[in-house]
């Protein structure tokens, strides 16, 4: 999985921070309240492409155990609207919308390099 060999990588390089970005379908249990629709599109997802959903879930499991200090920003439907700088960062069905720019989820991600609030977190970010 190229999870694990990024992971490598960075223990090689004595990189200890990586940054991932997944979608709202990977659950978060530690903070997450999903509402009926969150529910009903995490079962889609189960049903319909249940290999892009298995596949972030060990992306996730590989980071956890990896030692490094991570973060992975998750998003909901992403729009081609215009950076905003007004987003929400909350949990899947806490603080959440629906959508977000790319913009301003790009926005997001770079400013968790100095930023450690959420290592060891997977923030939902939407507008």
């Amino acid at each position: 999985m190229l999870t694990f060999k990024i992971v490598e990588n960075r223990k090689e390089k004595n990189i200890k921070r990586i940054i991932s970005l997944s979608g709202g379908g990977l659950p978060f249990p530690e903070k997450d309240k999903p509402k009926f629709a969150d529910k009903l599109i995490r079962t889609i997802m189960k049903i319909v492409v249940p290999k892009i959903l298995n596949d972030a879930i060990k992306h996730h499991e590989i980071l956890k155990s990896s030692g490094l200090n991570w973060t992975i920003v998750r998003g909901p439907r992403l729009t081609n609207d215009a950076k905003t700088g007004t987003y929400r960062v909350g949990w899947v069905g806490v603080n959440a919308g629906m959508k977000v720019s790319r913009a301003d989820l790009a926005d997001f991600i770079l400013s968790q390099v100095d930023d450690e609030k959420f290592n060891f977190q997977m923030p939902f970010v939407s507008i």
